[in-house]
């Protein structure tokens, strides 16, 4: 009997938004996964670009991006230890800039 599987949605912005070719999608993962197993889900559907400038050594953030998991923000070396659940939402910000002066 195989594993129990989940879909969780992620949505994307800016550039990785074009990376993509869409601001959303959808991936079916095994029950159990990781953050970082989604994250290099998302790698397989971009030709492993997002994980070339979003991750140090696929294995955790890069500074300056920003993973939201059901509206929370993750720290980027925790990746690995946040198991995912049915349903779940992640967002991916790029590093913005600009400002007050």
């Amino acid at each position: 009997m195989g594993q129990e599987k989940i879909q969780v949605k992620i949505k994307l912005y800016a550039f990785l938004r074009e990376m993509l070719g869409k601001r959303e999608v959808t991936i079916q993962l095994t029950s159990g996964s990781s953050l970082l197993d989604a994250v290099l889900k998302l790698d397989e559907l971009t030709n492993g670009k997002i994980s070339e400038i979003i991750l140090e050594n696929k294995r955790r953030l890069k500074r300056n991006y920003v993973i939201l998991v059901n509206g929370r923000k993750v720290d980027g070396f925790e990746i690995d230890s946040i198991n995912l659940e049915q349903g779940d939402e992640l967002v991916i910000f790029p590093p913005t800039s600009g400002g007050l002066l």
